[in-house]
């Protein structure tokens, strides 16, 4: 028992280190594409929602959380990070089009609900008979089908209203650094005292 519980530890500590090297690269690749190192961050706060949805699931389906439910962790970071870069290069390519930020977010929001939706709803569909056990129940792949289904369904639903929201917080917060930042340079200049004159 002592050797299995070892191997136990060891793969879920594997699995650890697997998902910060995932969420490391997902990262870089987003602040790579988007020019940026703030919004890779909005993009990927989509990750914390689907692990809501996991637990919700897991509760539900009367699941363990276990080293496949893990699993199914890791394979979520992939896939819900996809609605969410879809809606904010929407919003991005509004904005250098010459909307105004409200109505690119409000434009992006309206366009992309329907892909969004459909992506989703594929997916649950395909996972949802294994999740449930529909042709008998598995621990293995029920678990970790459920894991997907549920973090997916979460994430899809929260991504059109709460990364929106994001989006505009973190457009308000970058103005006011800059408002604050230029008030600070002017104050310096204010303060800086001329050359004396003789």
């Amino acid at each position: 028992f002592s050797g299995e519980f070892e191997a136990t530890q060891r793969a879920f500590a594997d699995i650890k280190r697997v998902m910060v090297i995932a969420l490391l690269a997902i990262y870089m690749i987003l602040a790579a594409t988007f020019r940026s190192y703030a919004q890779p961050v909005v993009v990927m706060s989509v990750v914390a929602f689907s692990y809501i949805g996991v637990i919700l699931g897991m509760f539900i389906m009367d699941y363990p959380i276990s080293m496949f439910v893990l699993f199914g962790m890791v394979g979520l970071l992939g896939i819900v990070v996809n609605d969410s870069i879809v809606l904010i290069d929407f919003v991005n390519r509004e904005r250098e089009s010459g909307s105004d930020l409200e109505s690119a977010v409000r434009i992006a929001s309206a366009h992309r609900f329907r892909p969004i939706l459909l992506t989703t709803v594929t997916t649950i569909a395909g996972l949802l008979p294994m999740a449930i056990g529909l042709s008998g129940g598995s621990k293995v792949f029920g678990p970790f089908a459920a894991a997907i289904v549920f973090g997916l369904a979460v994430a899809s639903a929260l991504t059109l209203f709460v990364v929106p929201a994001l989006y505009l917080t973190l457009e308000d917060l970058q103005r006011w650094i800059s408002r604050q930042r230029r008030s600070s340079a002017k104050a310096d200049l204010d303060v800086t005292p001329g050359p004396e004159v003789a």
